[in-house]
């Protein structure tokens, strides 16, 4: 029943290490447990550690929603590792369960996100990143928050860095 103090990771690190010693050392804690000791490692700047967390955080979730944010938080990781190729296939996976969670607006914005992780690791030609955006445009159109269209065609322009009478 400790407060997870805010601020603080690594304070926070050590009381969510010690809340269920038993279960954390054989793996078998639950998702969001998993998922607060993975953010709390993010915050410290400890990538690989936050990953396996990740990791551990989806064994457990069964919500789509669920699924989607510790995908999105592992693409985040392994882009600030200078991996581009495994966050884009993360952005992909957190876009996908997003999608099929209802919420188009997350999955636009993280598909968004993998079309940049994919022209930046330079595996992939340029119609297969077209293919990526024009989904992420098309989620967007589902989304109720309409602004969010603007944001994804500003990302396609801003990605290209061509005018959108070329794009669209």
């Amino acid at each position: 029943g400790e407060k997870v103090e805010t601020g603080d990771p690594a304070r926070g690190l050590e009381l969510l290490l010690r809340a269920q010693p038993q279960e954390t050392a054989q793996g078998g804690c639950h998702g969001d447990q998993c998922f607060n000791v993975a953010l709390a490692y993010h915050a410290l700047g400890d990538l690989p550690q936050a990953l396996a967390w990740y990791h551990k955080a989806l064994c457990h979730y069964q919500p789509l929603g669920d699924q989607g944010q510790a995908q999105a938080k592992m693409g985040a990781c392994y882009r600030a590792l200078g991996q581009p190729g495994l966050a884009a296939h993360c952005l992909q996976e957190a876009s996908r369960a997003y999608a099929q969670a209802g919420q188009p607006q997350a999955a636009a914005l993280t598909l968004g996100a993998a079309a940049g992780c994919m022209l930046k690791s330079g595996q992939h030609g340029a119609g297969e990143v077209m293919q990526v955006l024009e989904e992420s445009r098309r989620l967007a159109e589902r989304s109720t928050e309409r602004g969010l269209l603007g944001e994804a065609l500003g990302l396609r322009c801003g990605i290209w860095g061509i005018s959108d009478r070329v794009i669209l």
